[in-house]
């Protein structure tokens, strides 16, 4: 079994916008090929969430457990489908995923930021009723094929600590919350 750490990047309004996520797997694919599944099964479920403005570019995989060779990376150019940009898209402002696992309190729990939400998706800081029932059949994708052990993606969800991340939690479910998350800039060059 090795642990992956994936990290796609999505260009918003100028702005590079990273997130993490950790997988198990216990195949035998190549970095490449894990970054193709993640590309494929993954983004094409939280496409839909963004605007066209927003454009993933890059997926970064990388074995953390047990140490694997130096970073692969899977070039893309993917837009957002979930509608067209418009003036009032507010860029820091981002859907928010919510992972869970078997263990209460923070360490049990993680989180994933969706940048490019459009604002037709939301009203004062809250996603409309309508976004949430819209995004319900996706979410429920991604449960089936990076949730438990017969994962079909071959990718198990997973929260790792980034100190040591041989110590890993599986996640047991995908929530979306119903408020926006803001993302803070970590300085040039740097992923929100």
């Amino acid at each position: 079994m090795a642990i992956y750490r994936i990290t796609p990047s999505c260009l918003v309004d100028g702005q590079i916008c990273q997130n993490v996520v950790h997988f198990e797997h216990l195949g035998s694919s190549t970095p490449q090929a894990l970054g193709t599944i993640f590309v494929n099964e993954w983004l094409s479920q939280i496409r839909p969430f963004q605007h066209a403005g927003a454009v993933w570019f890059d997926v970064a995989v990388r074995q953390v457990s047990p140490v694997g060779p130096a970073e692969q990376h899977v070039t893309i150019s993917l837009a957002g489908t979930g509608g067209s940009k418009s003036a009032f898209d507010v860029p820091f402002c981002a859907r928010v995923l919510q992972f869970r696992t078997t263990v209460a309190g923070r360490h049990g729990r993680g989180r994933l930021f969706i940048p490019g939400t459009s604002a037709s998706a939301w009203d004062s800081g809250i996603i409309k009723p309508v976004s949430i029932t819209a995004g319900a059949p996706l979410i429920t994708q991604l449960k089936i094929r990076f949730i438990g052990p017969d994962a079909p993606s071959t990718l198990n969800l997973v929260l790792a600590r980034r100190s040591d991340p041989s110590q890993t939690l599986l996640v047991n479910d995908i929530l979306q919350r119903t408020v926006l998350g803001h993302m803070a800039s970590r300085g040039i060059g740097r992923g929100m």
